[in-house]
Formats: C-alpha cells, structure tokens, sequence
C-alpha cells in the first residue's frame, strides 16, 4: 500500500529514533536501513525540509531527528513522501467521494483506509525504533 520511497524513508526514521539524539552519517543510515545512499540522500532532503529532520555537514555531520521520536508520527513521515490521501478521496474518479455524492465503493474502501489512517496517526517512531541503530557519526565503524 505504501510506495517503496515511503517504506525507505519509515525505516531511516526508525534507525533516526533508535540513534537517541546522535548524529548519524547518510552512508550509515543507508547502511543499516538498506537502502540505496543517493536514494537515501533525496528522501532525508524532503524530511528535513518537513521539519522532521537536522543536517549538519562535517566529519561529526549527518542527520538526526528535530524533534522526539516520540512526536513523530508515520503518518507524518509518510505524508512528507507521498502526500496520504483520506478516505473521501475516490478510487474510481478524480473528486472527493462522500456526502451524498458517494461512489459504488465509497463505504467499503472508508471501512478499509480509515482505520489504517488511525494506525500511522497513533504510531510513532519511538515505537517502531529498532533494536541497532547506525553507528552515530564520527565513531569508528
């Protein structure tokens, strides 16, 4: 359901949360979330630029988080990626669906997307955090 820029970048931002605070080196990141640097590179740009992220440059650079893991949702993560769009947004036709104005479908794809919607709104990075963080920068590896 997620395309694979958005999978990527959920799995940087978990190593990101499992970091606790340390700056962590793109090549790093790339490393242990595996996923392609240059691919990396782009991801992190969006993610900074969406206020989720730090860079800084140097031999002690990289990245980290702006915030606590704890107030960073996946649903946000994601949305930085590739925009989430809700449950009145029809499957069938280019326009809102709802209110009236429902497609034939309108009800079973809201009782499907709705609670997944939910699920990445209540789920944060702290809790997706993985047991390994990448090496922080400046450590040997």
């Amino acid at each position: 359901m997620l395309n694979q820029s958005s999978q990527h970048a959920v799995r940087a931002m978990a190593r990101l949360a499992a970091a606790d605070g340390e700056w962590v080196r793109a090549k790093d990141l790339a490393e242990t979330a595996d996923v392609p640097f240059h691919y990396l590179a782009k991801l992190l740009g969006q993610l900074v630029r969406a206020g989720m992220l730090e860079a800084t440059r140097g031999k002690h650079g990289g990245y980290r988080l702006h915030r606590p893991a704890e107030e960073i949702t996946l649903y946000e993560v994601i949305n930085a990626i590739e925009p989430i769009s809700g449950p009145r947004q029809c499957l069938l036709i280019k326009r809102d669906c709802g209110d009236g104005n429902e497609c034939c479908i309108h009800q079973q794809w809201a009782a499907v997307i709705t609670p997944l919607h939910e699920f990445l709104r209540d789920t944060t990075l702290d809790m997706v955090a993985p047991i390994e963080a990448p090496v922080p920068a400046g450590h040997a590896t």
